[in-house]
């Protein structure tokens, strides 16, 4: 009888702890590791450049690097960036200008980044250069920041 205690407890244990596992994964942003296979055989040293080369082409990795050595360091996908960039902008604009839409990053972009040689377009997300990059980040980081001293002055007020 105390063997079957034991086994339902440690059963009960493991449901627990994988409950918490998926938790902790769904709350990050997963990212994966993509390994490139050297060979189809598997062999070791043996190398086929085609084949490499078809993995790093299906992957994204060619791409990636294109943009980045054309000297687009940073990009976001459309919602990420109007969803990261739009409150900054509707603050800064002090309810003048209307809400930009879930994928309408171009007022954001002409308003902050006024050089159009610091950003580009593509079919589904925003490059941007490196240091046009920082300029938003600061406005981020400050828009945040200010959000933060006004929630704790609220509170303190209510508080009293």
């Amino acid at each position: 009888a105390t063997r079957q205690a034991d086994k339902r407890s440690l059963g009960a244990q493991f449901k627990m702890q994988l409950t918490e596992l998926v938790k902790l994964i769904e709350s990050g942003r997963a990212h994966y590791v993509r390994c490139v296979k050297p060979n189809q055989l598997r062999k070791h040293h043996t190398f086929e450049a085609g084949s490499v080369l078809r993995q790093l082409r299906c992957s994204g990795v060619t791409e990636t690097v294109r943009a980045r050595k054309a000297g687009w360091p940073v990009s976001h996908g459309f919602a990420e960036f109007v969803l990261r960039y739009s409150e900054v902008y509707m603050k800064c604009n002090r309810g003048k200008a209307k809400r930009p839409g879930e994928t309408d990053c171009l007022p954001i972009l002409q308003y902050f980044l006024k050089d159009e040689q610091q950003w580009r377009l593509g079919h589904t997300k925003v490059f941007v250069r490196d240091g046009a990059s920082s300029l938003l980040e600061e406005k981020y980081k400050t828009y945040r920041l200010e959000c933060k001293l006004l929630l704790q002055a609220r509170a303190k007020a209510s508080l009293q």
